[in-house]
C-alpha cells in the first residue's frame, strides 16, 4: 500500500472505521436494586432506586434508600443516612434532597431545614433556619440545592420577616461567615431596577455564578468572582441573541460551571431550545435542534429532547434524543459521540431509560442511572477512553493492516 493510500486508510479508520471513544467506554456497575444497603437492616436493598449519581476524583456518590452513599474502589459506604446525627445536634437526618454537589472528595447537600457538607471526611453545618440572614433581619425558611467547589459553598434560599419575604444567593467560603451575593434588592448590573427570579447558583473556586431577571423580560447570567458579595459581573447580558438561532433567550436553566467555562440550557421563541456554552466570552451552541445525532442516520435532536447535562473542563455529557435514539451522548473537544442509548444491552439487560445530572462527568469518568425493561435500575460508572487512545491504536495497527494489502 503506497503512502497516499495509507494516509487515506488512516483517515477512513478515524472517520468511520473505528467506534467512537465514548461508545468504547468501560461500564462498571456501582449498585442496583438488589444491592444491600450499607448500614441497613439485614436483607435491605436499594429497592426504591437511585438519584443524582456524581463522579468525583475516582469515587461515585449517589442518593438511594434513606441516605447518601459513596462507592470507592468497589466498596460501598454511608456518607449520611437516617441514623446519622445532624452536625451539632443529637437528632438524626430524616430526609435528603436528591440534588447535591461534590468537589475534590467534599460534598454539599440539603436536608430538611439546612445545608450540610462533608469536608475532609467530617460532616459540618453550612447554614440552617437558625442562621442569621446576611443583609436581612428575617430568618431563612427554604433552601435550594447547594453547589460546592473545594471548601466553598453557594446556594439560593428564601427568607421571611413578618410580611416581608426575600430571595437571594449566598455563599460560605472556607467555613467563614455567610455572604450575600445578590437578592431582590440588588440593582441589576445592566439596566435599571432590581434583580429577581434567581436560578440555582453554581460556584467555581470562589466565583459564584447565577441566572436572574432584571427589569428586562430577558434573563441574564451574572458572576461574583470573589464570592464575597462585591461587584457583580455580567457574563450573558439580557437580550443576548441566541447563537445559531433567532431572537434572544427567554429562559435560562441548568446553569453549570467548570473553571472559567459556563454552560446552560437556553430557550427562545418558536420552540427554540438547546445547550449553550460560553468559553472565553464566546457564546456558542453545543446541542440544538440542528445538531445531528451520532449514529442517527441523519436525524437531529429535537428541541424538547434535551434533559440534563454535565460540564467538565471543555467537555459535556448530556441526555437527549427520542425513541431508540434517546440516551447519553458526549461532546469531547467538539467531537460528538454516543455513550449509551435506549435499547442497548448492558450486563445482559435491555436499557429502557437513562439519566444524569450536573456533576456526572469528571475527567474520563461519567456516572449515571439506568432503568431496564425488567423494571430494575442501577447506578453505573462509564470510564471513557481518551481520544488519543484511538489515535495510538490507528498508528500502531495501520502498518499491520496495511501489510495485508500490499
Amino acid at each position: 500500500m503506497h503512502s497516499a493510500s495509507r494516509i487515506y486508510f488512516i483517515l477512513l479508520l478515524i472517520a468511520g472505521g473505528l467506534p467512537s471513544y465514548a461508545s468504547a467506554a468501560t461500564f462498571i456497575k456501582i449498585a442496583d436494586t438488589q444491592t444491600p444497603v450499607p448500614g441497613g437492616v439485614p436483607g435491605e436493598v436499594f429497592s426504591d432506586g437511585f438519584a443524582n449519581p456524581i463522579a468525583s476524583d475516582g469515587i461515585v456518590i449517589f442518593a438511594g434508600s434513606v441516605g447518601i452513599y459513596e462507592w470507592d474502589a468497589g466498596s460501598l459506604s454511608v456518607i449520611a443516612d437516617n441514623k446519622t446525627d445532624i452536625p451539632g445536634t443529637s437528632s438524626a437526618f430524616s430526609s435528603f434532597n436528591d440534588l447535591f454537589s461534590a468537589s475534590n472528595g467534599n460534598l454539599a447537600f440539603g436536608s430538611g431545614g439546612g445545608i450540610y457538607a462533608r469536608l475532609s471526611g467530617a460532616l459540618t453545618n453550612i447554614v440552617n433556619i437558625s442562621s442569621p440572614v446576611p443583609g436581612f433581619a428575617g430568618t431563612f425558611n427554604t433552601f435550594n440545592p447547594p453547589s460546592i467547589s473545594g471548601v466553598n459553598v453557594a446556594f439560593s434560599a428564601s427568607a421571611t420577616q413578618r410580611f416581608t419575604s426575600q430571595v437571594g444567593i449566598y455563599s460560605r467560603l472556607n467555613q467563614g461567615p455567610l455572604n450575600l451575593i445578590a437578592n431582590n434588592q440588588t440593582p441589576a448590573p445592566s439596566g435599571t431596577g432590581n434583580l429577581s427570579s434567581f436560578g440555582t447558583p453554581v460556584i467555581s473556586g470562589t466565583d459564584v455564578i447565577f441566572s436572574a431577571y432584571g427589569p428586562s423580560v430577558s434573563p441574564a447570567i451574572y458572576s461574583n468572582p470573589d464570592g464575597a458579595g462585591n461587584a457583580l459581573v455580567t457574563l450573558v447580558a439580557p437580550n443576548t441573541s441566541i447563537p445559531g438561532g433567532t431572537g434572544s433567550f427567554t429562559n435560562i436553566t441548568g446553569l453549570s460551571a467548570s473553571g472559567s467555562n459556563i454552560a446552560f440550557i437556553g430557550t427562545g421563541t418558536n420552540n427554540q431550545r438547546g445547550l449553550y456554552a460560553d468559553f472565553n466570552n464566546i457564546l456558542f451552541p453545543i446541542v440544538d435542534a440542528s445538531t445531528l445525532i451520532p449514529d442517527g442516520s441523519g436525524d437531529t435532536f429535537s428541541a424538547n429532547s434535551l434533559l440534563g447535562f454535565s460540564l467538565n473542563g471543555n467537555n459535556f455529557a448530556f441526555t437527549a434524543g427520542s425513541g431508540p435514539q434517546s440516551g447519553i451522548y458526549l461532546d469531547e473537544d467538539g467531537i460528538l459521540s454516543k455513550v449509551l442509548t435506549v435499547g442497548d444491552t448492558l450486563d445482559g439487560k435491555i436499557v429502557s431509560d437513562l439519566s444524569l445530572t450536573s456533576n456526572a462527568l469528571d475527567g474520563s469518568d461519567l456516572a449515571f442511572t439506568v432503568d431496564f425493561t425488567d423494571h430494575s435500575s442501577a447506578v453505573y460508572l462509564a470510564v471513557i477512553p481518551e481520544p488519543g487512545t484511538f489515535a495510538i491504536f490507528v498508528i500502531v495497527s495501520c502498518p499491520i493492516f496495511c501489510r495485508r494489502w500490499r
